[in-house]
Formats: structure tokens, sequence, C-alpha cells
């Protein structure tokens, strides 16, 4: 990819999110600094920078707003926690 694009690539994407300790070594052996796996998350400190989950992107700017004010995951908890207590 670098050769073909002509600049360096330092992040890596796993191929249809398929990773295991093996990849992450090769990852790292190929220089890159992090990847990106398709886990949906917040990435805290405590996650590895080989092992980075991601935030969709709404299709909406209200979605967009309502997702990084942090409503869509109180929202997701309370519906969580309501489903909960039903079973």
């Amino acid at each position: 990819l670098e050769s073909w694009m002509q600049r360096p690539i330092h992040h890596f994407c796993y191929p249809a999110g398929d990773y295991n300790a093996e990849v992450i070594n090769e990852v790292k052996r190929a220089g890159h600094l992090s990847g990106l796996t398709v886990n949906y998350g917040v990435n805290g400190p405590e996650v590895s920078p080989f092992e980075l989950r991601r935030l969709g992107l709404p299709p909406d700017l209200a979605g967009f707003k309502c997702r990084n004010s942090g409503l869509e995951g109180r929202l997701h908890r309370l519906r969580s926690a309501s489903l909960n207590r039903l079973k």
C-alpha cells in the first residue's frame, strides 16, 4: 500500500475485523502505530492501540449531535436496564 500510495501508512484496519494476537504482532512488526477493529465502542486508556474500537457515524446532523453529547449512550444504557428488568 505504501508503494501504491507513495506515502507511509501508520495505521491499520483489520480486514473484515478479523484479528488475533498473531495478527496484532504482525501489524506491530510492520511498523504500524495502531489497529482498528470493527468492535463498537469508546476507546479509553485501557484499550490497546492495536484493538481500537469504532463509532459509526449517523446519517444526519441530529444523530451526530445526539451521539457526541452522550445522550445516545445514556439512552442505550436505560434501554438495556429496562429490558433486563423485564426478564
